[in-house]
């Protein structure tokens, strides 16, 4: 980023020129995915400033963080954040309660303890969407382990504590989704809603009014942006 090395994720003063205080270690360790080699998809920024983001990271500044990491505002990861997902991450959103949504390609969530990798508690099964509590802990009254059937790419918590989620997938729980699905707090294996398929699939979600599907998907969101 404007001619220094930076791994993974950075950040910008109001200016637009780099904030070199935004580095773990002082640099030392690349402030990123594993080597750089994995991908950053997505960020949330919470309400004190910490910065959740996920992706394809195995470790994030020297430390054991597998598909979603919590940083403190200077860059460094916050390692008493374990969250644990067994494969990619590639959404994450912040429900106004402080809980976390997580989505991707995997099935198994849990934590790893950031300097050992070793297991921290019991895994739990969550096929590519997972809420996550405040503290790390995986959200047992959540239960996805009956998911979806492909890659989630986006998550968007609604202000009733449902939750939409977008991607690759035809099923969600079994049910018929194309796309786009809608998952209730309680029993999210049944409570959805569909839409008609998008092509060739979601990859973004933004807040707004139901927009109509006709015989080709619209050019513009009810958000007025143009997809």
């Amino acid at each position: 980023v404007q001619g220094t090395d930076i791994l993974g994720v950075a950040r910008l003063n109001t200016d637009g020129s780099l904030d070199s205080s935004f580095s773990p270690n002082g640099g030392a360790v690349p402030n990123g995915a594993w080597t750089g080699n994995f991908p950053v998809y997505q960020m949330a920024l919470q309400s004190d400033d910490k910065i959740l983001i996920n992706g394809g990271t195995l470790q994030y500044a020297g430390k054991y963080h597998a598909g979603v990491v919590r940083l403190n505002t200077n860059g460094t990861p916050d390692n008493t954040f374990q969250s644990f997902i067994n494969w990619w991450g590639s959404s994450v959103a912040l429900q106004p309660d402080g809980k976390i949504v997580v989505g991707g390609d995997f099935g198994v969530v849990g934590q790893r303890n950031p300097d050992t990798n070793a297991v921290v508690g019991t895994d739990v099964a969550r096929l590519r969407v997972a809420r996550f509590n405040a503290d790390g802990t995986p959200d047992t009254d959540f239960d996805t382990s009956n998911g979806a059937d492909a890659w989630v790419w986006a998550v968007l918590p609604n202000g009733n504590d449902s939750l939409y989620i977008g991607g690759k997938f035809n099923f969600v729980g079994g049910i018929v989704r194309h796309g786009v699905a809608r998952l209730k707090a309680i029993d999210p294996t049944t409570q959805m809603i569909g839409f008609l398929p998008p092509n060739p699939a979601v990859y973004s979600a933004v807040g707004g009014s139901s927009v109509p599907w006709g015989s080709a998907p619209p050019t513009v969101s009810s958000a007025n942006i143009t997809v």
